[in-house]
């Protein structure tokens, strides 16, 4: 039900960021709105390109409340942020914030069913979640719009009379110590583990705060209680909705469900001392991974500089140290083959302390090198400083940031209220939904003191790399590590020759829309080798589209030689591309490419006004760009690590990956594909690349502010670059699972795993609603029974995957507690349960699961992106109508009691005698999978 939070997330302590968020105030449309309840006035600044109407008000209780009225939105959210998190828990119990969140889900006072809100949000089309994080707990929803209202209330409960049971305290320690161990072989999770070690022992940021059996051992429900009296009332809280109701009703709603929750009038509470001090820093903190993974972090802390929202200083800093283009840092230390990424950004700690960090992904080369890629980055920063910020390129950046906030388009509402809760705490009202973009105040004096703390004397470097040499060894994790202090060594690096970025040529100058034709997608082109589809389309009111071609090579790539090769020469393009393209990045565009069972796929996004100039860049580059020795070296390498490192990933990851696999004839596991991609050289891959592009057709698709014009370029840079001829396209076959088939994957995991897969017996569409139905019908209670109520493990999954022409019904568990065939017989049990009680479900309950399953599948297309993928995925399938949900739905609506009753008694015969298991055993002894 909760998704694991870790809050660094190694954004500041190992990971690879690219930050980019500011604005111009000359794009802000400024909306006056007006509200009650103790609220003045207040000027909520949105983007023009946003039509939703917007509240900000506070209760008498004093929980602070932004509304959201979007009249065409057919899903509705809320999200009710409370402003303590992990910070606060006592010393004494570690984790307690977390499992207080996990036991608001169990029950209240007036609705005391076990798992009543979660039944109730899936029933009706929806999706819940909480998290905690370090100074604020986070929970939210959506739901179909009829059933917002209840749901509010239902919702409003956690806060108001949660019951706290105690039945379920002791399950509920178990689901937090599962979440636990299920993290416990995560090297994300480990190396934020270590990194707390380096931190001031008297920040609450150094403490353990996911939980386990022993940090929550005991009687705690006492502690519980006390935890929730002391950290949880509405003073403490915000609260976001979005929904198609007008904002008058709303705030008609909000005021008289979330009016009772209690005010108990215990104000902020904000850290005071610093995460890291001069007797922490300079430092250099050494770690071990479980996976092959070589980074090298520098983290300089910094005084928070949220409250300079409007101005970004560090915005500024961070985006001219993590720019991948011409001159760059990251470029001299690519050509040196010691980097394979590098990004730089800021973390929050808390109110007053940040940390800006540059994060950087080594190669094996590079492990060798980590004191001369610190002499190259303190060059880098020199020339930063001696050049001082410049008014142009802080424009520049603020004007990039500007077109992003001016074409906003919408996301999911659950994405909208989630993040914006958690900001009513950090911004004043009018700023919430443009801080992120803000940059409007040019200060050379307070850039110039933030570039001030990017020293050898301010830093705390982390190292991570399964041979660096360790001492100690962290608590929960037994991540082994080494902390040493004092000044960072330094290298032999001669002056690399680097300069600070030139004026980026991307931006894009001409925004304006077409008229958009309120036609479907058609095909504008097809003869013997190109087909191409176009919708103008500018709904969604920016001047953006995104471009896909599918590649098609005679004959496919059917074999594992075809595959890593394609693999290969996918990230030696991109790779080549890095320096040249990144600035297109920076301007809003992007691309991908990738392989595909029949060729080659490349897509582009971002302001149309350049993006058919990054398309040519991109296929000119795949069929005849340089492929150089060094780099080829560098990137097989890269790849080879990758795949072998997916061998490490949590087991019920492993299974679905493993379930593709022995499904698609041309789908290989990560051990297969690393042993081949050793055995490719380069004159291999140039061979190989001139004899598969002799001969290429194309299928492509253009959405979005493109016209017929728009086509005929591309149909040109087709011929320009490419041998078209007529080929044979072939697909991945699909294995046909006839009778019982057992594959263990045994991964190196202590828990156990399994999934079950049923395949469906045909393609019909009415088969594909069927299969959907049972999914979202035993969704909750599959949920229900095997994670909350027997405590099976904290991933308990049930849903339908499809793969090529067929789908199937999946059931996955991940348990520390059980072995395989424990597991299968519990999901066997669960099923004849359910079955043999299928006379009482209701008719009133049935059409609501029908109804929550129908508002899923039919939902609005939210944004440009999601329309794409939509048609994209229907070009896949060939189905030439772009129907594939609005189909499913009918059939769905059709669908009795009898039809599923029916199918659900063939799911449970296909689980005895025509079922792919696949498992690994964990700790558990072998047999025991039966």
């Amino acid at each position: 039900m909760h998704k694991p939070f870790i809050f660094w997330k190694k954004d500041f302590f190992g990971a690879n960021t690219r930050i980019f968020q500011k604005v111009s105030l000359s794009f802000l449309c400024i909306l006056l709105i007006c509200c009650s309840q103790h609220s003045k006035n207040i000027l909520i600044k949105q983007s023009p390109n946003d039509n939703r109407m917007y509240r900000y008000l506070e209760l008498t209780n004093k929980m602070r409340i932004l509304i959201a009225s979007d009249l065409l939105s057919d899903k509705s959210a809320a999200a009710l942020t409370v402003y303590r998190g992990s910070y606060h828990n006592p010393k004494s119990r570690p984790g307690l914030a977390h499992f207080l969140e996990h036991m608001l889900f169990i029950g209240t006072e007036k609705y005391p069913a076990v798992d009543s809100f979660q039944k109730f949000i899936t029933g009706n089309g929806g999706y819940s979640n909480a998290y905690t994080a370090t100074d604020h707990t986070n929970y939210f929803y959506e739901i179909q719009p009829s059933a917002f209202e209840e749901s509010l209330d239902r919702f409003a409960q956690f806060f108001i009379a949660p019951l706290l049971s105690p039945e379920y305290v002791e399950r509920e320690k178990k689901a937090v110590h599962s979440e636990y161990k299920m993290q416990y072989k995560d090297d994300s999770r480990r190396g934020y583990m270590a990194a707390k070690e380096a931190l001031n022992p008297e920040h609450p940021a150094r403490r353990f705060s996911i939980g386990s059996l022993d940090t929550l051992s005991g009687d705690i429900e006492a502690d519980l209680k006390l935890f929730l009296k002391n950290n949880y009332s509405s003073d403490q809280m915000a609260l976001v909705i979005l929904s198609n109701n007008s904002l008058d009703e709303m705030e008609l709603m909000v005021s008289r469900i979330f009016g009772e929750i209690q005010n108990r009038h215990i104000g902020n509470s904000y850290v005071s001392v610093a995460p890291l001090t001069d007797k922490q820093v300079p430092a250099v903190l050494s770690s071990r991974p479980l996976k092959d993974i070589y980074t090298v972090s520098y983290n300089f802390p910094i005084p928070n500089p949220r409250p300079y929202f409007r101005e970004k200083p560090v915005a500024y800093i961070s985006n001219l140290i993590g720019h991948e283009g011409e001159g760059s840092l990251h470029q001299s230390l690519t050509k040196n083959g010691w980097i394979e990424s590098l990004g730089a950004g800021t973390f929050d700690f808390d109110r007053n302390s940040s940390v800006m960090s540059v994060n950087i992904k080594l190669t094996r080369e590079g492990r060798s090198h980590v004191s001369e890629i610190s002499d190259m980055l303190f060059q880098y920063i020199d020339i930063l400083k001696i050049e001082g910020p410049k008014l142009w390129r802080y424009e520049e950046q603020s004007k990039l940031a500007s077109l992003k906030f001016r074409f906003q388009e919408k996301g999911a509402p659950i994405d909208f209220v989630s993040s914006i809760a958690p900001m009513i705490d950090k911004y004043p009202p009018e700023d919430l939904l443009v801080s992120p973009y803000l940059m409007e105040n040019f200060d050379f004096s307070l850039i110039k003191e933030y570039l001030g703390y990017l020293t050898r004397e301010n830093v705390l470097v982390e190292h991570v790399d399964p041979d660096v040499p360790v001492s100690l060894k962290e608590e929960y994790f037994d991540v082994p590590y080494s902390l040493v202090l004092g000044p960072i060594s330094q290298g032999s690096a001669s002056k690399a020759k680097m300069h600070l970025p030139t004026p980026n040529t991307f931006i894009p100058e001409n925004t304006t829309l077409l008229r958009g034709d309120d036609l479907a997608i058609s095909k504008s082109v097809e003869d013997e080798y190109v087909q191409i589809w176009l919708d103008t389309d500018t709904e969604f009111g920016a001047p953006r589209a995104s471009f896909i071609l599918n590649l098609f090579f005679d004959g496919g790539l059917h074999t594992i030689e075809d595959n890593v090769r394609a693999r290969l020469l996918s990230e030696l393009v991109n790779d080549s591309l890095i320096t040249e393209t990144y600035p297109a990045f920076l301007a809003g565009l992007g691309y991908s490419l990738s392989e595909s069972d029949k060729g080659l796929v490349i897509t582009a996004t971002g302001y149309n006004d350049k993006l058919a100039s990054l398309l040519g860049k991109v296929l000119k580059s795949v069929t005849d760009g340089p492929l150089e020795a060094e780099r080829f070296l560098t990137i097989r390498e890269s790849l080879t690590t990758g795949l072998v490192n997916l061998s490490k990933d949590r087991p019920y990851m492993q299974t679905l990956r493993a379930l593709q696999d022995e499904l698609l004839s041309a789908s290989w596991s990560p051990s297969a594909l690393a042993a081949e991609i050793k055995h490719v050289e380069l004159n291999d891959l140039e061979v190989w690349r001139k004899e598969r592009f002799r001969r290429v057709s194309v299928l492509a698709a253009m959405h979005g502010n493109v016209s017929e014009e728009d086509v005929f370029i591309l149909r040109s840079t087709l011929s320009e670059n490419l041998n078209l001829a007529k080929v044979e396209i072939r697909r991945s076959e699909l294995k046909t699972i006839t009778e019982n088939e057992i594959l263990d994957i045994n991964v190196d995991h202590d828990d156990a795993a399994i999934l079950m897969y049923v395949q469906h017996p045909d393609d019909e569409y009415k088969t594909r609603a069927m299969g959907a139905l049972a999914a979202q019908l035993i969704r909750s209670p599959y949920f229900s029974e095997l994670r909350t109520q027997r405590q099976l493990g904290y991933v308990v999954h049930t849903s339908t995957r499809r793969f090529r022409d067929l789908t199937g019904n999946i059931f996955l568990i991940q348990s520390p507690v059980m072995g395989v065939s424990g597991l299968e017989e519990a999901s066997l049990e669960f099923l004849r349960a359910y079955l043999s009680q299928w006379s009482e479900l209701s008719r009133e309950e049935f059409l609501e699961q029908k109804r929550g399953l129908i508002n899923r599948l039919t939902q609005k297309d939210k944004n440009l992106g999601e329309r794409s993928r939509r048609y994209w995925t229907d070009l896949e399938n060939e189905n030439f109508q772009f129907d594939t949900q609005q189909r499913i739905a009918v059939e769905v609506e059709s669908l009795t009691k009898s039809d599923m009753q029916a199918f659900f008694k063939k799911l449970v015969e296909r689980l005895y005698d025509q079922r792919l298991l696949i498992y690994s055993n964990g700790k558990f002894m072998p047999e025991s999978s039966g």
